[in-house]
This record gives C-alpha cells, structure tokens and sequence, in this order.
C-alpha cells in the first residue's frame, strides 16, 4: 500500500513491521499514515494517527483498553501467545493490524520524526 503514496518516508521497527507517511493521491493528496505488519496495512489521517500516539503515551499492558469510532477500532492488550499486543482494525477497509509492546515503544519513541 505504500507503493500508492507520493513522496513518502518509511520507519522500519523490525523486519515485518514498518509505517509509511506520505501524500495519498486517492485522498486529495492528503497525508497519510500505513501502519503495516506481514503485508496487512491500516491507512489513517495524521490526525487520527496523533490521537493513536496519545492513547499509546498512556496506554498500561495490565488492563485492556478500547477505543471505537466510526472508521477504526482499537483494542490495547490482547493476550496472544503470551504477548501483549495492541490491534488496530481499520472498520472502512477491513484492514487490522497487531502491533507488540516492542513495537509501541518503538513508534512512541520515532513520534517526533513521524510527525
């Protein structure tokens, strides 16, 4: 999905998990962000992205947390395989993504480049 960005940059955090930021033609040439993890890929706003990163700052792996709205849903701290994950399913695209805890540390810590 990266690929149908213009003038993007890409953030790896491991080898099956990268974000690109760039300009989306098929948006008016809005920036976006794609989360993506082993070829699956969430598209959201800049602005949805911030409110992400704001959950995420405060986000505690000892109890679940959700976050619904008309686009996306979030659920923080699934239990799989005895990893706390976050899922990030995209409602519009049917698109989810599972992000570690490794992975939110590492997107919390490249948030200034991000945005």
């Amino acid at each position: 999905m990266a690929n149908q960005l213009i003038d993007f940059t890409t953030f790896f955090m491991d080898s099956n998990v990268f974000i690109s930021v760039g300009l989306d033609a098929s948006v008016l040439l809005n920036c976006v962000v794609h989360i993506n993890v082993n070829s699956k890929c969430v598209k959201m706003s800049i602005e949805f992205f911030n409110h992400l990163l704001s959950l995420l700052e405060n986000l505690n792996f000892s109890r679940p947390e959700y976050l619904h709205t008309d686009e996306y849903k979030i659920i923080t701290v699934l239990q799989c395989r005895g990893v706390n994950i976050v899922s990030i399913k995209c409602l519009l695209d049917d698109q989810s993504v599972n992000l570690c805890e490794e992975n939110v540390s590492y997107l919390l810590q490249t948030k200034n480049a991000i945005q």
